[in-house]
């Protein structure tokens, strides 16, 4: 079913599919997704953010001022307004400390501003920004992930540096650390750590590599699985099953 959206334990291989978001674009459309948890709730929460590229046909971000928010534990999905910033659609929603964060830039008259984090946190259900430490940055030159339990901003420069940002104690101020870089030609969709030298991620040829930061070399991967991927995602196992409100 075309916009189908379920959820899956990736352990048990259990899915739940996902009723239709009352915000869902029919055509012409790209939809911004992250996933948490909201610890206070104790509730699974999923963020939903359409964007019409008919309306903005010349434009690659979103420019939406409402979000879709589903409670897993609820079944039912609410609207929440959100900035009117336009987001990036390079990067999904990274989940860290309670928020789900995307890559976003203030709309102004004749250009756009610079780029930020654009948080929602999931227990209140409100946005809050977080500023980036390279905020004029083109926007398919920027990734924003969850790494080791931390908000991490890729940034590819022109000389096939990758600069990685670390927040290491997170705070809405912004405590950004420039921990490391590598040098690839490809630009890089990171996935997670192995231990404190090492990123799995996904390169150009969409093929699954590990870059080792301290020595900056990289291995293919070989897992038992399609050859190339489109996108990834790391995850923690768990045996509760994705259900809705005691469904």
């Amino acid at each position: 079913m075309k916009n189908e959206k379920v959820l899956v334990n990736p352990v048990t291989l259990s899915i739940t599919r996902i009723p239709t978001c009352p915000l869902e674009l029919e055509n012409h459309g790209v939809s911004m997704l992250g996933f948490g948890y909201d610890n206070l709730g104790d509730d699974y929460k999923i963020g939903y953010l359409p964007c019409n590229y008919k309306a903005n046909v010349s434009k690659r971000g979103c420019t939406e001022t409402f979000m879709g928010v589903y409670s897993v534990k609820l079944g039912a999905w609410k609207t929440v307004k959100c900035p009117p910033y336009r987001y990036s659609s390079f990067s999904h929603g990274a989940f860290v400390n309670g928020a789900i964060h995307w890559l976003a830039a203030k709309s102004m008259v004749g250009k756009l501003g610079n780029w930020c984090v654009s948080a929602l946190n999931l227990a209140c259900e409100a946005f809050f920004e977080i500023p980036i430490p390279i905020p004029s940055c083109k926007e398919e030159h920027l990734q924003i992930v969850c790494l080791g339990g931390c908000l991490c901003v890729f940034n590819l420069l022109a000389d096939g540096r990758t600069d990685i940002w670390i927040m290491e104690k997170y705070v809405v101020a912004g405590n950004w650390i420039k921990s490391y870089h590598v040098y690839s030609k490809d630009f890089l969709i990171p996935l997670c750590f192995i231990g404190h030298e090492e990123v799995v991620a996904i390169d150009n040829e969409r093929m699954l590599i590990v870059l080792n930061l301290r020595d900056q070399t990289s291995r293919d991967v070989l897992v038992d699985v399609p050859e190339r991927f489109h996108c990834g995602c790391a995850f923690l196992e768990s045996l509760v099953e994705p259900s809705f409100g005691g469904v």
